[in-house]
């Protein structure tokens, strides 16, 4: 993630991570993810220690400098010597990180993206921001070795745009937390209605 994350949303996703690492444990032994930030975020990055599965490499957190960390995590893929692949946090600069040291190392990194919501069409992103999002989204959905889905109709609509990306789509739906579902409900009805997407 290239930008500071709020307290409460940092854990929530370094809760789901350490479920990921979890679930990787059980299926091949190993479990750990390795968190790469092209920044020092070192205010949410201390925490970590209480994770058991979040790892980062020390070779890159010693630096400061972009280049560097780069530099560094380049080193860390090649001495692993196996394909490492980048799951990119957003389809801006963690995607450029990607592509870029999909470039360098070849066949040693492989990168995966993902879209909660449309950031691939022109129709949707309006403005300067809006066009760079798309061009960076169409990018990512041409270089991409794998892309996660929340929703099967999204599968679509990007293979409308790039016919080839058939085989590298993950569906792997926003799961629905029951506790946060009210257990009963007030006497008085409303009506409802869904604004955006249901997950």
């Amino acid at each position: 993630f290239p930008v500071t994350i709020p307290v409460s949303n940092f854990q929530q996703v370094a809760l789901r991570w350490e479920k990921h690492g979890e679930v990787l444990q059980s299926q091949d032994g190993i479990g750990n993810l390795w968190l790469f930030t092209p920044r020092l975020h070192t205010e949410n990055l201390k925490r970590l220690s209480e994770y058991r599965h979040i790892k980062q490499f020390s070779s890159v957190e010693s630096n400061r400098n972009l280049f560097r960390r780069l530099h560094a995590l380049e080193v860390e893929i090649k001495k692993s010597g196996s394909r490492t692949t980048l799951v990119c946090g957003d389809n801006q600069q963690s995607l450029l990180v990607g592509l870029f040291l999909k470039t360098k190392l070849k066949s040693l990194v492989g990168i995966q993206i993902q879209f909660h919501g449309d950031t691939y069409s022109f129709s949707v992103n309006r403005g300067v921001k809006g066009i760079f999002r798309v061009l960076l989204s169409r990018i990512g959905i041409v270089f991409a070795d794998s892309i996660r889905i929340v929703s099967a109709f999204q599968e679509k609509d990007i293979k409308a745009i790039w016919k080839k990306t058939s085989n590298k789509f993950v569906l792997a739906p926003i799961p629905i937390e029951g506790s946060k579902i009210a257990k009963s409900h007030p006497a008085q009805k409303f009506d409802l209605a869904f604004i955006r997407r249901l997950s």
